[in-house]
């Protein structure tokens, strides 16, 4: 069993910042600092996100500073000095081969605050030489949003297998770039198709289609609802044939129009594209809640495609949902089907969320050494820093095994 040392991060609206960790004999520590008031340094940082939406941010180098820059911003001073000294002394402890301690980083930023829209999993710290958001044996990394939405609503945890609705949108027009679903389901498909000694097992996960897709796009292994991605037929999905899947997964686009906020883009009847807003997809769940929703863009999605990702993310939050993984900028179908592959393997072998998104940023850094910034592009909203979808499934593989 793995034990958690807590490092929560809060940065408020008026940009003060608040730290307090808390380790798992019940040590705790407190510090509190302003965000710096580096206009340069602000600057420099508004510059490279701006390189980075712009798909200009390609040299190494460039990439590392951006990292360390934003790390010194939200990490100032003693705020720092603690949350090194925390990963020190889980280091330290596994170099004495206890193995079953990570730090747990959870940031919390107001909407207001001058932070809210940084992409934070790019963070480096100089000091450590370490990437926040790919150390999977060290830390896990998520982000919490301030709400006031009730959270009275409590997802039973179910028995194994874990079970995915992955909702694929296709809608007929020119004007949108075009999904291809197939690479990232043969990688869930591997999933659950695997063997032990050459046989076959119990599938450690299900998973259900829905979508209009191509011939090429079925794969074995997956069970398909061959009906457009509208919004009545992902209801009748999970209310009339009783599926209520741990996770709901969607692949398509999303747009974000300034105050109306965030919407989805599902399809109606004729496969013309229908914009969801939150509010209205929300209501999908009023039976059934999903523990983890999955928003997933094309390769090709613009700017306002991946802000929509990011902003329905964090409405999804404040409607009750327990946890989103949200693309925060556009990456290669190679490094989203790896983050997929490390992510639902971590899954379904019993890890908690946040451990299970490391994994998959880890995976994609494996193939791009941070060389290019794909792998701080899946952020991890949750309501709660613990969240494990269905705890008996390690036990359940181990007894198969």
């Amino acid at each position: 069993m793995m034990h958690y040392d807590e490092f929560i991060l809060v940065i408020k609206e008026d940009n003060c910042i608040e730290a307090e960790l808390e380790t798992r004999d019940g040590t705790r520590a407190k510090e509190q600092a302003q965000l710096p008031g580096d206009v340069s340094l602000i600057k420099h940082i508004n510059l490279g996100i701006s390189h980075l939406y712009g798909k200009t941010l390609i040299d190494s180098e460039s990439l590392k500073l951006l990292g360390e820059d934003i790390y010194r911003v939200i990490f100032p001073g003693l705020i720092g000095d603690l949350f090194e000294q925390a990963v020190e002394t889980v280091l330290k402890t596994q170099r004495q081969g206890e193995f079953d301690r990570k730090l747990r980083l959870v940031i919390e930023t107001d909407p207001s605050s001058a932070v809210y829209l940084w992409p934070l999993e790019l963070m480096r710290c100089p000091r450590l030489g370490y990437w926040l958001a790919t150390q999977f044996t060290v830390i896990t990394f998520s982000r919490r949003l301030v709400s006031s939405a009730p959270f009275d609503f409590v997802a039973a945890l179910m028995p194994p297998p874990l079970q995915a609705l992955i909702v694929v949108s296709k809608p007929c027009n020119e004007e949108l770039p075009h999904i291809l679903a197939a690479p990232f389901l043969e990688t869930i498909a591997k999933l659950a198709r695997i063997e032990i000694q050459g046989q076959p097992r119990s599938p450690a996960m299900v998973a259900t289609v829905l979508g209009k897709l191509d011939d090429f796009e079925h794969v074995e292994g997956l069970t398909y609802v061959d009906e457009p991605a509208t919004f009545s037929n992902i209801s009748q999905c999970t209310e009339g044939i009783g599926l209520h899947p741990h996770i709901l997964h969607f692949i398509g686009h999303t747009k974000f129009d300034g105050d109306k906020g965030a919407a989805l883009g599902l399809v109606n009847d004729r496969s013309e594209i229908d914009w969801c807003c939150a509010d209205d997809f929300s209501l999908i769940f009023n039976n059934w809640r999903p523990q983890l929703v999955v928003l997933q863009p094309t390769e090709t999605a613009g700017e306002q495609t991946l802000l929509g990702f990011t902003g329905l993310a964090a409405q999804l939050i404040q409607h009750g949902i327990q946890a989103v993984v949200a693309m925060q900028f556009n990456i290669r179908n190679a490094c989203a089907t790896d983050f997929i592959s490390g992510f639902y393997d971590a899954l379904q072998q019993g890890q908690d969320i946040d451990s299970a998104v490391q994994r998959g940023r880890w995976k994609m850094s494996n193939t791009i050494r941070w060389r290019e910034p794909d792998f701080g592009a899946p952020v991890l909203f949750q309501c709660a820093p613990t969240r494990n979808l269905a705890p008996k499934q390690a036990q359940a593989n181990q007894k198969q095994e």
